[in-house]
């Protein structure tokens, strides 16, 4: 279900994507990446505020625990990230994404949802500081 979500996501965004830049794959892999990770912040500050989570890190000044954090983020995705390039890197895996998806009943889903998508999470997180903080 999350594959073929993702997918579909893919083909979308690829597919404005491969109008507009010379390295669509690449860029949509990126993409997919910043979405993830607005994602993982937006769920990691939640947690801290609904459930009172912090990591105990001794030694350190907040500002340290910042990127220490920022560091886990991105080594949690970096993972996924490799595994997105290398499959979505192969043209064969494309054309089958195209075949699939460029049917009538995925035409309502427009890109733009797609590039919302972090946005939205950023807001909310922000909003989420604010009132909670």
């Amino acid at each position: 279900m999350v594959t073929r979500f993702f997918d579909l996501m893919f083909y979308k965004v690829y597919s404005v994507y491969v109008k507009k830049e010379h390295s669509p794959v690449y860029t949509t892999i990126l993409f997919l990446g910043l979405m993830r990770i607005s994602i993982l912040l937006f769920i990691g500050v939640l947690l801290q505020f609904t459930l009172g989570m912090t990591v105990k890190i001794d030694g350190y000044s907040p500002t340290e625990r910042k990127y220490i954090s920022a560091f886990i983020i991105l080594f949690i995705d970096l993972p996924i990230i490799i595994y997105t390039y290398f499959r979505y890197s192969k043209k064969e895996k494309r054309k089958k994404l195209e075949r699939k998806y460029s049917a009538d009943k995925y035409a309502k889903i427009k890109p733009w949802f797609f590039f919302m998508t972090p946005v939205f999470f950023f807001v909310m997180t922000i909003m989420m500081i604010f009132i909670f903080a």
